[in-house]
């Protein structure tokens, strides 16, 4: 339970994952970076459940929500539900 609950949240988020800092500040590349991070923890945890490794995949998952939650928390991305604005683009 825990863990298809876990993918499911992190699905929904990743779908909504924007990076905040504008396009060509230094911000911007970490914020490519973080987001990437996320991505391939979720990639990971996706294989892991295609192998049925349970532990290894929610562990990846976990990995990824973190990344994310760092992210958001240095206001480097936003994504759904998580109270920081994405600025309108020109």
């Amino acid at each position: 339970m825990i863990l298809h609950s876990c993918r499911e949240a992190l699905e929904e988020r990743i779908a909504a994952l924007m990076p905040v800092p504008p396009e060509g500040s230094m911000l911007r590349s970490c914020a490519r970076d973080t987001e990437g991070m996320v991505r391939a923890y979720f990639r990971d945890g996706m294989e892991f459940l295609s192998r049925g490794d349970r532990v290894n995949a929610l562990a990846s998952f976990s990995y990824a929500l973190g990344w994310m939650d760092a992210g958001i928390c240095l206001g480097l991305l936003s994504s759904c539900g998580c109270g920081i604005p994405v600025p309108a683009t020109p």
